[in-house]
């Protein structure tokens, strides 16, 4: 027999569940009114594409979505793919692809264990140069009250992307040797830090001795300038590595985010049945596109990186971690881990307060010394 209390408890608990979302909506502290947001209309440079809009709509959460108001924003490579047009979108989109800040408003069919109104969270989807973004839950991540939202903002794309490079695409350990290119780059300083945490031995390339120094900070190993001032194009570097690894016959894992101008020198350095990874490629594209001459690299397998997705892929083999899309929620709850977060620095100069902003350094088009610029 149920005490009094307990039917009180019960009776609020269904009222609790059934009253759920209409409480939420009443809470939600969405504007009415128009937003600021960055947008592009005509590709191009960034100076000509990028208009700030003052008369911009606040979205509206669809089914499975958020309404997040945007603290800070991201500035990462993506966003110049898209706006110079390399990334095709249609016209009027609003740029930027990640954003932290607080939930303001949540989709009807979202339940209790979805992102809450007043929850600090970080995400990564399109459309962060913004006040407002509606984001798909599955795509957002909480912010422990451990961790600031800079810190959390700052580890989003480049802190999963280095988690998904050195966790599930290669699985390192103590017994890999590894390159990472531009290692004194934003990524490549979060993929030097993760590849020391698993036990490996870290060769990072730079440009400059003032890089190389920074990369050294960061855990790597040794360090190689694979480009002298004024050079056009890489050294090969093949020959170092394949002498550098512990038993001469090269590295187990290459990192390269350059492309182009780094694959042939990527590949060589390899020993048999290695791995490398393309990412980002600022000298795209990374290898030839004639097969005829893919042919010649020996044991060449191409493999497309699975994408951070809200929905769950058809039964991906389980023996190939990297066939798998990425759980965006559960990498990041792993990345946002304390004693994790204690063994490296994540990049703080990387992102913008997201309004008044429309500074001299989001008009540039690509960072050019060692990380994106706010």
């Amino acid at each position: 027999m149920r005490t009094a209390a307990q039917r009180r408890i019960g009776a609020v608990t269904r009222l609790l569940r059934t009253a759920g979302p209409a409480l939420r909506r009443q809470h939600s502290s969405a504007p009415a009114g128009p937003m600021r947001a960055v947008q592009v209309w005509d590709v191009g440079p960034a100076e000509t594409a990028l208009a700030l809009s003052s008369t911009v709509g606040v979205p509206t959460p669809g089914p499975g979505q958020v309404l997040v108001r945007n603290a800070l924003s991201g500035v990462n490579f993506h966003d110049t793919y898209t706006r110079s047009g390399l990334y095709p979108r249609e016209p009027g989109f609003t740029v930027g692809c990640e954003g932290g800040g607080e939930v303001v408003a949540v989709a009807d069919d979202l339940g209790e264990a979805g992102p809450q109104v007043g929850e600090r969270v970080v995400y990564y989807c399109e459309g962060s140069y913004a006040e407002y973004s509606a984001v798909p839950a599955a795509m957002t991540a909480a912010v422990p009250q451990a961790l600031s939202l800079e810190a959390a903002t700052a580890l989003t794309v480049q802190g999963l992307t280095a988690h998904y490079l050195t966790r599930s695409t290669a699985v390192l350990s103590a017994d890999d040797d590894v390159i990472v290119t531009a290692a004194a780059g934003g990524t490549g300083k979060l993929v030097v830090q993760m590849a020391k945490m698993a036990g490996a031995r870290v060769l990072g390339l730079v440009s400059t001795e003032a890089k190389a120094d920074i990369a050294a900070a960061h855990g790597c190993d040794d360090t190689l300038i694979y480009r002298q001032p004024g050079q056009q194009g890489c050294e090969d570097f093949s020959g170092f590595a394949r002498e550098w690894s512990r038993d001469g016959a090269g590295v187990s894992v290459v990192y390269d985010s350059i492309g182009k101008a780094t694959a042939a020198a990527s590949l060589a350095s390899l020993r048999p049945r290695g791995t490398c990874v393309f990412f980002v490629s600022q000298t795209r594209p990374p290898l030839p596109a004639r097969p005829s001459v893919l042919a010649l690299i020996p044991l060449l397998c191409m493999l497309r990186r699975a994408t951070p997705r809200a929905r769950r892929s058809r039964s991906p083999p389980s023996r190939w971690p990297w066939a798998a899309p990425l759980d965006y929620r559960t990498a990041a709850r792993t990345l946002f881990l304390r004693p994790y977060l204690a063994h490296f620095c994540p990049v703080f100069s990387r992102f913008f307060a997201v309004f008044p902003v429309l500074t001299p350094g989001f008009q540039k088009v690509a960072p050019k010394d060692s990380g994106p610029v706010p």
